[in-house]
C-alpha cells in the first residue's frame, strides 16, 4: 500500500525508490492537484494496474472521468461538502480597504514575528508572492517562498527554515493550503483573498490546529463584494461593520 501525493509519487518513482509493480493500492491524496499540475499522462501507466483510492477537498468533472477511466464503476463518497468550517480558535479579522499596498502588509507581519517568529502569508500569484518576499526582505525581516515554481527540493529547503526558525516568515500561493501541517503556528495573513471561499477555508486551517489558538488576518478588498455576503456567514458576524 502506497500513500502519497501525486507529485511526490513521481518523484519516488523517478528516482528509483518505488517499483510500482510491487503496489496493490495506491492512495493518491490531493488528486484534484494531478489535474492542476498536468501530472496525469505521467500517471496513467501506473494506475491502469493497481488499486486506486483518490482523495480530494474538490471534484472537478476532470477528476470524475479520470476516475472512470482508472476503475471500473468507482465509488464516490462524499465526507462534509456542506460542513466546512473553521476551528473556534482561531480568531479571524477581516481588514476591508479601497486597494493593496505592501506597507500593510509589513504592518501588520510585523505583529505576528514577535513571539512566537512565525507568520505565513498567502498571495494568489507567483508574481505576488516574489514581490512579497522582496518587500518583507527589504524591511529587515527573513523569509522564504512557496510556489509552484519552486522545485521540490528548493519547497523542502522553505519548509525546513520556515519550522526551525530561521526565517521568520513564509510567503506561499495555494500550494501551501492544504496537505500542510506547520506545529503551532500562531498567524496567517491572506495578502491576497482568494476568489472562493473554499481555498480562504483551506488557508486559515493552516493554524489553530489540535485546539492550539491562532490568528488569522486576511485583507478585504472592493473587487471582492459578492463574496462579502458568504464570508460573513461563514465568521458568523452579525454586525458586518466590526468585520
Amino acid at each position: 500500500i502506497i500513500v502519497a501525493t501525486p507529485g511526490r509519487l513521481l518523484d519516488f518513482i523517478d528516482a528509483s525508490m518505488l517499483d510500482i509493480g510491487l503496489v496493490g493500492y495506491l492512495v493518491l491524496d490531493e488528486a484534484d492537484k494531478m489535474l492542476s499540475l498536468g501530472l496525469r499522462p505521467q500517471l496513467d501507466p501506473y494506475a491502469l494496474y493497481v488499486q486506486v483510492l483518490l482523495f480530494t477537498a474538490t471534484m472537478p468533472v476532470e477528476l470524475e472521468e479520470t476516475a472512470q477511466q482508472w476503475q471500473q464503476k468507482p465509488v464516490v463518497l462524499h465526507v462534509s461538502v456542506s460542513g466546512a468550517s473553521i476551528s473556534r480558535s482561531v480568531v479571524q479579522v477581516c481588514r476591508c480597504l479601497m486597494i493593496m499596498h505592501g506597507n500593510l502588509l509589513l504592518q501588520e507581519a510585523s505583529k505576528g514575528t514577535r513571539n512566537p517568529p512565525r507568520v505565513l502569508v498567502f498571495a494568489n500569484r507567483i508574481k505576488t508572492v516574489r514581490f512579497l518576499h522582496t518587500t518583507i526582505s527589504a524591511a529587515g525581516m527573513k523569509a522564504a517562498t512557496l510556489h509552484g515554481d519552486r522545485s521540490q527540493a528548493e519547497r523542502e529547503e522553505a519548509m525546513r527554515d520556515f519550522r526551525s526558525g530561521k526565517v521568520q516568515i513564509l510567503v506561499a500561493t495555494d500550494v501551501a493550503a492544504r496537505g500542510l501541517h506547520i506545529r503551532g503556528l500562531p498567524y496567517i495573513i491572506n495578502y491576497d483573498f482568494p476568489s472562493r471561499l473554499e481555498p480562504y477555508i483551506h488557508r486559515v486551517g493552516r493554524t489553530g490546529r489540535l485546539a492550539s489558538s491562532g490568528h488569522a488576518f486576511s485583507f478585504f478588498t472592493r473587487n471582492l463584494a459578492p463574496l462579502a455576503r458568504p464570508l460573513l456567514a461563514l465568521l458568523q458576524v452579525r454586525h458586518p461593520s466590526r468585520a
